[in-house]
């Protein structure tokens, strides 16, 4: 009996604007859909790239976050859309037709994401397990309040365990982008030392969500500021973290992450003595897969 092992991997569009989101068998087009002043339909258009049938699931959700900037999803009635399920002929497209009902707003924009899953297709199947990559799609809805607007401000901008770590503060009434979070090392002449680039994501209204760089141990440790430039939507955001000692810019021995695809079971831990590659920037879940940082979630504007 052939064994099927099915992964779920979702995308969630996020952060660039300029290309479609590709994923390998579709792709969709607009990137997000705004429902302006007592708009109350759109269409997204789904191209298949592939050379065989692709068949798609559409799933609409509410999209909230927590007091930690976290996404959550809800059930939702509030958006239409047909055809529910489609099967997209190689190299072809299918309209959705995405429609409102729900309450608008008068003052404060609202949220939601439409899902486009792929279902997978055993159309040739062979002896022993196979694995099938389920890509779903998260593409963002945002309903319009007249003259809703985002408004960013830094909380606070801290170091440690070898990450700077800046908290962001949406006190408006529509949602931005945090974009680049770009870190300047600089020493007591004011030379740069480092620069290093991560990179945000959305921030909803009256929300606060934080995010983290990872910054080079060694130049760290000789800096004696760390410059912040934040972009959040149009608005440029600064700040400066002093440098008392080297310790903040130590990375953790060890660390933990959370159970994902790669670790099903529990928790993975990795070595005390890791190699260490360029300084990665931590990306909050999702990953956004246009600038592969998160598309998350994830991530998008």
């Amino acid at each position: 009996m052939q064994k099927t092992l099915l992964i779920a991997a979702t995308v969630l569009i996020g952060l660039t604007i300029s290309v479609p989101v590709h994923s390998g068998s579709f792709r969709v087009l607009p990137l997000r859909l705004f429902f302006d002043n007592d708009a109350r339909t759109s269409i997204l258009t789904i191209i298949n790239n592939e050379d065989r049938p692709v068949t798609i699931q559409v799933n609409a959700r509410k999209w909230l976050q927590d007091k930690t900037g976290e996404d959550i999803y809800e059930d939702t009635r509030d958006i239409l859309f047909f055809p529910r399920i489609v099967t997209i002929a190689e190299h072809s497209e299918q309209v959705i037709r995405v429609g409102f009902q729900g309450q608008r707003d008068q003052e404060v924009e609202t949220s939601y994401r439409l899902f486009l899953t792929e279902l997978p297709v055993n159309d040739a199947p062979e002896k022993g397990a196979r694995l099938i990559l389920a890509l779903q799609i998260g593409v963002p809805v945002f309903i319009k309040a007249r003259g809703a607007a985002p408004e960013a401000s830094l909380v606070s901008t801290t170091l440690s365990d070898g990450a700077v770590r800046v908290s962001v503060q949406n006190t408006g009434t529509a949602h931005f982008i945090v974009g680049d979070i770009r870190l300047t090392g600089m020493d007591a002449s004011q030379s740069s030392m480092f620069e290093t680039v991560g990179r945000g994501w959305y921030v909803l209204p009256g929300k606060t969500r934080s995010f983290a760089v990872m910054v080079p141990e060694q130049q760290c440790g000789k800096s004696k500021l760390i410059k912040t430039s934040v972009e959040a939507g149009d608005q440029k955001l600064e700040a400066s973290v002093n440098m008392p000692g080297t310790e903040q810019c130590r990375w953790p021995a060890r660390k933990t992450i959370k159970p994902s695809i790669a670790s099903p079971g529990g928790h993975l831990t990795i070595p005390a003595h890791p190699v260490k590659p360029k300084p990665p920037s931590i990306s909050p879940a999702p990953v956004d897969p246009q600038h592969d940082p998160a598309t998350a979630s994830t991530p998008g504007g």
